[in-house]
Order: C-alpha cells, then sequence, then structure tokens
C-alpha cells in the first residue's frame, strides 16, 4: 500500500508541475510593467485611473497616462515599450484582424522594441497615420501638430489616414503627417527614400488627447474609451474610505500576480522540468504496476489535472499555491480509487 501511495503522490506531482503550465499559458502574450517612475497612471472606461504599480498587466481596453515627469517600460517577451512623459496608449478591446498586436497612441512619445517575424503583425494607430512593422526598433510622436515616425532599425510601412498615401520606412528615416495643411505623408533621412504610394483615405478611430502646458493628470471616467463599461452603483469617496467604481461581479482577480505564494515564486516550470516529473513518475509506476494499470493511473492523473488547471483559469484566472496542491491531492485521488478498483 505504501507503494501505491508513492506512485499516486508522484503521479500527482508531476500533474501539478504540468497544471502549472496550463494556468499560466492565457497569461503570456501580455505587456506588463517592467520599470516606471513619476506620476503614471492606468485605466479604463468609466472607472478612475489609479497609480500604476510593478508588474501591472496591460489588458485590453485599458490605457497607461505617464504625467510631466512620469515614464513607463513595458515588456513582453523580448519586445518593449518605452513610454516617455505626457504620453496616452492603450491596447483595443478587440483584437484587428490579421494583426497580434495593436497599439493605441493617443499622445506622446514611445520607442518600439518589436519582435522580427516574417510578416507584419505590430501596428501602431494614431490619430494621423498608422505605423505596421514586421520587427523593428522605431519610435512614433504625437503632438497637436501631427504625428511623426523615426525608424531606427527595419523598416517600418506607415500609411496616412486622411490621404492613403503609403511609403516604406528605412532605417535613419522619419515620416511626417502634419494635423493641418496639406495632407499627405512627408519622408525625410538618410539613405535614399522609398517611393509614396497611393492608397486608400479612411477616418482615424483615434482621437488625440491634448496636452496641457502643465503636463498630463490622471484622467477622469469618460464614456468615450477604447472599452464599454457598465457604471457601477457608487458613492461621493470620502476620506478613509476606498471607492469602487463597478460592480464585484466585473472584478477579474490575477490571482498569481496578487499574492506571494507559491505560484508568484515558481512562475512557470520550463518543458525540461515538467518532462522531467512526468517521465520519474511515469518509471516509478511501471517499476512497481503492471503496464494497464501504470497507464491508466497516468491518465487518471492527468485528467484530474487539466480539470483543476481548467477550473482555476475560469475562476480566478491563474493559479496560487493552494491550486497546485488542490491539484496534487485530486491527482493522487483519482489514481488510489482507480487502483482501488482495479486491484480489488
Amino acid at each position: 500500500m505504501r507503494t501505491v501511495l508513492g506512485i499516486s503522490r508522484a503521479f500527482a506531482t508531476a500533474v501539478a508541475l504540468v497544471t502549472a503550465s496550463a494556468a499560466f499559458a492565457a497569461d503570456e502574450g501580455t505587456w506588463s510593467v517592467s520599470k516606471s517612475s513619476g506620476e503614471v497612471w492606468m485605466g479604463s472606461g468609466d472607472v478612475q485611473q489609479a497609480s500604476l504599480k510593478s508588474d501591472d498587466v496591460l489588458k485590453p481596453g485599458e490605457t497607461i497616462r505617464t504625467g510631466r515627469n512620469g515614464r513607463v517600460l513595458l515588456v513582453r517577451g523580448e519586445e518593449s515599450i518605452m513610454i516617455a512623459p505626457n504620453s496616452v496608449i492603450g491596447l483595443p478591446a478587440e483584437k484587428k484582424e490579421g494583426l497580434s498586436t495593436t497599439i493605441i497612441q493617443k499622445a506622446g512619445s514611445i520607442l518600439l522594441e518589436v519582435e522580427k517575424k516574417n510578416v507584419r503583425h505590430f501596428e501602431v494607430e494614431t490619430p494621423y497615420l498608422a505605423a505596421v512593422v514586421k520587427g523593428t526598433q522605431f519610435r512614433v510622436s504625437v503632438s497637436a501638430k501631427g504625428t511623426s515616425v523615426d525608424v531606427i532599425r527595419g523598416q517600418v510601412e506607415v500609411s496616412d489616414f486622411k490621404s492613403g498615401q503609403i511609403a516604406q520606412v528605412m532605417p535613419g528615416q522619419h515620416a511626417t503627417v502634419l494635423s493641418h495643411g496639406n495632407a499627405g505623408l512627408s519622408l525625410g533621412g538618410s539613405g535614399t527614400l522609398q517611393p509614396i504610394e497611393h492608397g486608400k483615405p479612411r477616418a482615424s478611430s483615434v482621437d488625440r488627447v491634448p496636452v496641457p502646458r502643465g503636463g498630463l493628470s490622471a484622467g477622469k471616467p469618460s464614456s468615450a474609451s477604447l472599452t464599454p463599461h457598465r457604471h457601477g452603483l457608487v458613492s461621493a469617496p470620502r476620506h478613509g474610505v476606498t471607492r469602487i467604481s463597478s460592480s464585484l461581479g466585473e472584478v477579474k482577480l490575477n490571482v498569481h500576480r496578487a499574492t506571494h505564494g507559491l505560484a508568484r515564486n515558481a512562475g512557470q516550470p520550463d518543458l525540461s522540468t515538467a518532462g522531467f516529473a512526468i517521465i520519474f513518475a511515469l518509471l516509478l509506476a511501471l517499476l512497481s504496476l503492471s503496464w494497464s494499470n501504470a497507464l491508466l493511473s497516468a491518465l487518471a492523473a492527468a485528467l484530474s489535472g487539466l480539470g483543476i488547471a481548467w477550473l482555476a483559469q475560469r475562476q480566478i484566472g491563474g493559479q496560487t499555491g493552494d491550486v497546485l496542491g488542490g491539484a496534487e491531492q485530486v491527482g493522487e485521488t483519482a489514481i488510489l480509487v482507480l487502483l482501488a478498483a482495479r486491484l480489488a
């Protein structure tokens, strides 16, 4: 019996490691705050913008706003966005067809480092132009005068909304679109400038945020946002009272980023760690049980672990140390019940 308990525990522990990977899978591809300084805020819709904290995640429909001394570094794998003072950027509520990433820039300046791929997959949309890239380093600046794109490395396709003009901008070159006056792209910089092609004009979906002389401040709740939100029932905030701007039923808590338990410290185990744990558990089972019982035990542990991963992702959006412990216990119980039934 002690051998059976050891086998079930080994299987369940291996499944708990796999559960960690499954629970974290949905968190891949998110922009997280690596560094920030000065006055910086994040919010969405009719929710009052709050001060930005390290490890915060920029979700679809949310915006980041920097004050006159605010700076933010967003990272996503090898990609990064450096947000300068007096800037407003965000993510649209829904992805554009054919593009894996779209950044909405309403004011200020951002420096982007984009992963290189074989297809155009990354777009920055401003009030006056759009910049689409395969992979490059470039800067986009939005002001009352217009928008400019400066390419440091790689190649950027820039399109002017008003005229429909399109051009490829090479390293050391820049493209500018003016907010007033003659419509169209203006190219400059070193090297041979690429020809400007004519496309179809279209309206911009981005409204510029004016930057006051004293710099930007925390944005007020507004219905004109990147994503719709329902209005919660709130009263005027008093001193010492926390204001809730939406009903609790609409709040999604990213638990593994909010807690300091096992999940936060362990992170997502790599494939080699999870694979070693599974192989070790299988070898132990094969040495102690018949082939059929060993394989059925592995199947029971895997199904129970995936069930816990699915439930944790649906309920809390990730995992905690308690989720890992629960996966181990449920997996062990499933194996014990299976073996008790077959060996009876």
